[in-house]
């Protein structure tokens, strides 16, 4: 597996543009970490943020799984879906393999191939929130819109 090189809400940006979107990055003034943090940051509620967790299968692919804050990834569940057992990424592993800091890691515009794998109850919501590259920027999206930017696979995932 390669080294990207840190990265930021600038690449996000770069990859949205790339992709032919345009996303409205807000940079908050305070930490935007953690799901609570984000909603606390935006003034929005937990479940209306879109949380990325990086996973890995035993046979080392990265998986981008995307859930409402609210809600937990779980690891069996998404092993049947990939046909292997994933295990959580570690906070080195989640910074070499997207270049991005846990908190920060946006879900989509990687580098590196990813499976991408999307909650349906995100699916729910008008908009959600994401992270933009960084763990103080955040960008606004509709779920639906999200599912095709990240070309991603659509099921349960808690």
């Amino acid at each position: 597996m390669r080294r990207l090189a840190n990265r930021d809400e600038g690449d996000f940006l770069a990859h949205a543009k790339a992709m032919g979107l345009t996303c409205d990055v807000r940079t908050m003034p305070e930490s935007t970490h953690s799901a609570a943090d984000a909603a606390r940051a935006i003034g929005c509620e937990v479940h209306e943020i879109a949380k990325s967790i990086v996973l890995l299968s035993v046979s080392q692919q990265v998986i981008l799984a995307v859930l409402q804050g609210t809600k937990r990834a779980s690891l069996p569940r998404i092993a049947e879906l990939l046909g292997e057992d994933v295990k959580m990424a570690s906070a080195k592993q989640v910074r070499r393999l997207t270049g991005y800091v846990i908190g920060g890691v946006p879900p989509f515009g990687h580098d590196a191939a990813v499976v991408s794998l999307l909650d349906t109850d995100v699916l729910e919501l008008p908009i959600v929130w994401a992270a933009a590259g960084s763990q103080r920027a955040v960008f606004s999206v509709n779920p639906s819109s999200l599912v095709d930017a990240m070309q991603a696979r659509v099921a349960s995932l808690g």
